[in-house]
């Protein structure tokens, strides 16, 4: 489960969203701990909290806090509950049948297609930003199976 904070958050300066998530991580904690440990929280909640985005293609950029004061660079089912927020509270407007949207979360700018009906978001779908890969064609032997052939992102 997530939480998204929409309004009531404190500037948080920077000149990329990566750039607001280290300045959150290290002046505002305080607002994660609040919101995600007892009473109010619990240890499988998360935070979103919305920021202006800084890329010109993006509607809306979002800082990820988990709890143990882990902020991910990216987490698809917080981009999920961060485009269902936006779009159902009309911070960016719906078009039905499907609306499209840009998220830039600090990993990068992450495309979102949403099918939406009556005012709601049905379901989401999103492209993330590249990823890198480590090593490609990694033979690994396997007990029971044999060698199975993978890459390392």
């Amino acid at each position: 489960p997530a939480r998204v904070l929409l309004s009531g958050a404190p500037h948080i300066p920077g000149s990329s969203v990566i750039e607001k998530r280290k300045y959150f991580m290290d002046n505002l904690d305080h607002i994660r701990q609040v919101l995600l440990t007892e009473p109010r929280g619990y240890p499988c909640q998360n935070l979103n909290i919305l920021v202006p985005a800084t890329c010109p293609e993006a509607d809306i950029g979002y800082i990820i806090a988990e709890q143990n004061a882990i902020y991910p660079l990216f987490s698809g089912h917080n981009t999920i509950c961060v485009a269902t927020a936006v779009l159902e509270t009309g911070l960016v407007p719906i078009q039905e049948p499907e609306t499209r949207l840009k998220l830039e979360a600090p990993g990068g700018i992450i495309d979102i297609t949403a099918k939406c009906c009556n005012g709601r978001v049905m379901e989401v779908a999103m492209t993330a930003m590249p990823s890198f890969v480590a090593k490609k064609d990694v033979v690994l032997n396997v007990p029971t199976v044999g060698k199975v052939v993978v890459d390392i992102a």
